[in-house]
């Protein structure tokens, strides 16, 4: 199997991709998609220029789902994994990912661990294998634990949601994953660590982002329907501690105006 990592990088971004790259192996490649929109110079440093294993895609959009799109059109591997610019790799991730596929034939995607720096995990992970059908309480995957089989099957990403679109911040993996599940394809979780990173996941940042409030609705509608989304909205905003009843009506409002976002002018 050749694993290709795609990874999405904007602006400055570029001036840092070296030192994610392991050394050269065989069974690996890269596949770096720079969104250069604000016009100013960056250095590329050699590695990026000089090395056969990976390939540089520029373009002038931002929007990490269009960045997501770009890359997997223009994957070449067997196997892909998506990566932001501040993911590090080793060996024994790139061994547990192919371990991972190794023993789930069937399985078109899967999802992993990450861990921080320090070796502790990113987050909260079940301690067992499951298919994401019917996945726990709580489980909620980023994007950099994502792999897939490269097939024409994989859903596109849905460039209204994640970093830099116009209103809904985040939640473009859980839609993803929603969109394959509904194409068919069989995804499960895999308990070891693929990657890297002290990134805080965007969906965190609920009561500080209003945009992160409106994906949260829009996600809710996308994945249960209007009425069960807008009833999980209400759920939502009302089960929050130690906020006031103002507090909670604003985030209310910000999600319902979220799923309008998902319909108004809906593509999809």
């Amino acid at each position: 199997m050749l694993l290709e990592i795609l990874i999405s990088t904007i602006n400055q971004g570029i001036e840092h991709i070296d030192q994610m790259l392991m050394p050269a192996r065989p069974d690996v490649r890269y596949l770096i998609v720079w969104q250069h929109t604000d016009g100013k110079p960056y250095r590329i440093s050699s590695p990026i220029a000089t090395r056969n294993d990976l390939r540089l895609l520029t373009c002038r959009r931002a929007g990490l789902s269009h960045s997501r799109n770009l890359a997997l059109r223009h994957a070449q591997g067997t196997i892909l994994l998506f990566a932001d610019d501040d993911c590090r790799y080793t060996s024994q991730y790139v061994g547990n990912l192919l371990d991972a596929f190794a023993e789930h034939p069937r399985a078109d995607i899967i999802c992993l661990k990450a861990s921080t720096e320090s070796g502790e995990p990113l987050k909260a992970y079940p301690a067992n294998p499951f298919h994401l059908s019917h996945r726990p309480k709580g489980y909620y995957p980023s994007s950099v634990e994502i792999a897939c089989r490269r097939t024409d099957r994989l859903p596109a990403f849905d460039e209204r949601f994640g970093l830099g679109s116009k209103h809904l911040a985040c939640g473009e993996e859980e839609v993803f994953l929603y969109d394959a599940l509904k194409n068919g394809l069989a995804v499960v979780f895999y308990p070891a660590t693929v990657v890297e990173t002290d990134s805080y996941t965007t969906g965190s940042r609920f009561s500080e982002e209003a945009a992160v409030r409106r994906a949260k609705g829009a996600v809710l509608c996308k994945l249960h329907g209007l009425p069960g989304g807008t009833a999980r909205c209400v759920y939502e905003a009302f089960r929050i501690k130690q906020a006031s009843w103002t507090t909670r009506l604003s985030y209310l409002r910000d999600m319902l105006v979220g799923i309008k976002h998902l319909y108004d002018g809906r593509t999809r």
